[in-house]
């Protein structure tokens, strides 16, 4: 059992907690115990919650238009506040999903061990690099500084059950032209990181093309803010790098379907596909063909998968 951190710029009252086990699923048992080597006083109430904080991105200053036209830099308004369209920042609310009271007894939360067992939500969303962490939380509500420590733990998301049958298939992800008719598929809708995904590349010229172009793939992540109080950021994008190139020289022609197979791993370092109460994470298998030449272009679409972590 690992011991917890005490939150910043809490009580010191040398409160721990400690989770097992430390990585479970939706609808798993987790034994929360909190160890304290001397009594509390003056309690108004003592209490253990399973929650997450749930990290995403904001416009900090502006009106609830600001995502849609943040590149509005009129002279006229850019330096008044609530007409500006400020800047992206990014925090993290806690979402408390269940909690355990502790006994208290005339104002005092006694010394010693106090367990309590809690059961993961079946809604859960998984632990993710960008945007969930779960944790057992001790809250202790006194007079003048409450006391809180913290352990966090993990929780992998599964698969759904059943699947998908298919996913979104993003056209022409090129901003200014799009030549090419694009399909893409795979054998399957869900992967774990670590699982191969096979399938097919296909490519139709609307148009005539002169030059040759190198066809590759990458993942990427779009990771969408929505915050029940603020207005969201826009929409951000990772991708993995470097590409994984499926094709060099490749030659194509007006009318014609040009289709090739893949076959490539899917990342560890990919987030799993979460939807949060605050933010979402979503994940594409990108394929981008660029073009010989200075000039020769880029285009490129994209077909999402579902990542999930449970074995």
């Amino acid at each position: 059992m690992r011991l917890s951190r005490l939150i910043p710029g809490r009580a010191a009252a040398a409160a721990t907690v400690g989770v097992t086990p430390q990585t479970v699923t939706a609808t798993d048992e987790v034994r929360v115990v909190v160890t304290l080597p001397e009594p509390i006083d003056k309690v108004d109430s003592a209490v253990v919650e399973l929650g997450y904080g749930n990290t995403y991105r904001y416009r900090w200053a502006g009106r609830h238009d600001a995502a849609a036209k943040f590149d509005d830099m009129s002279l006229v308004t850019m330096d008044q506040v609530g007409t500006d369209y400020g800047s992206d920042r990014s925090t993290s609310d806690w979402v408390a999903a269940l909690n355990q009271p502790l006994p208290v007894a005339g104002g005092t939360l006694r010394a010693g061990e106090h367990e309590v067992r809690l059961r993961v939500p079946s809604w859960a969303p998984g632990t993710s690099r960008s945007t969930v962490t779960w944790e057992a939380r001790l809250r202790v509500a006194r007079p003048g500084r409450d006391v809180e420590a913290a352990q966090p733990f993990e929780v992998l998301i599964a698969a759904p059950d059943p699947p998908p049958a298919a996913m979104p298939l993003i056209q022409g992800t090129r901003v200014m032209h799009n030549s090419i008719e694009w399909d893409i598929t795979t054998e399957r809708t869900c992967y774990r990181p670590g699982d191969v995904i096979a399938g097919t590349i296909a490519l139709t010229p609307r148009e005539p093309i002169s030059r040759t172009g190198e066809l590759a793939v990458y993942f990427m992540t779009v990771f969408t803010s929505h915050p029940l109080e603020r207005t969201p950021a826009l929409d951000t994008e990772t991708q993995t790098r470097p590409p994984i190139k499926i094709a060099e020289d490749l030659q194509l022609r007006e009318g014609e379907t040009t289709t090739l197979p893949f076959s490539v791993t899917l990342p560890d370092e990919v987030d799993p596909t979460t939807e949060a109460v605050h933010s979402s994470v979503d994940v594409f298998l990108l394929a981008r063909i660029m073009f010989s030449g200075l000039t020769g272009g880029v285009e490129s679409a994209r077909r999402g998968i579902v990542v999930f972590t449970a074995a």
